[in-house]
């Protein structure tokens, strides 16, 4: 199988899909990662992962007591059930040959 694709809409929209983790580390970790953040940004807003500078470190200052190991820590459980339900549904997927629709499952998820 690919580990990566490409798809038209019409004659001028591509649409690129990564199928391989490592792939998709390589893309992510390349100089012009941030520009491909940047196509992330209507999407997210400009949270910790699209901002940078003085931005960045004011959300990643917010964010960091949120994410504690002891706050985390009674939800490890409820975490790893959901995980494997969701795991579950893509192996139900790959299994059959069938896409999997990530941000359906993942918002099901979340």
């Amino acid at each position: 199988k690919h580990k990566i694709s490409k798809e038209w809409f019409g004659p001028t929209i591509a649409c690129v899909n990564i199928h391989h983790p490592e792939v998709l580390k390589s893309v992510m970790k390349s100089p012009k990662a941030k520009d491909m953040y940047s196509l992330l940004e209507p999407w997210l807003g400009q949270g910790l992962l699209v901002s940078d500078g003085k931005r960045w470190a004011r959300n990643r200052r917010l964010l960091t007591g949120a994410f504690h190991f002891d706050i985390l820590k009674p939800y490890i459980q409820v975490y790893n059930e959901c995980t494997d339900i969701l795991i579950n549904k893509w192996m139900g997927h790959v299994t059959s040959g069938e896409p999997v629709l990530v941000y359906k499952t993942i918002s099901q998820l979340t």
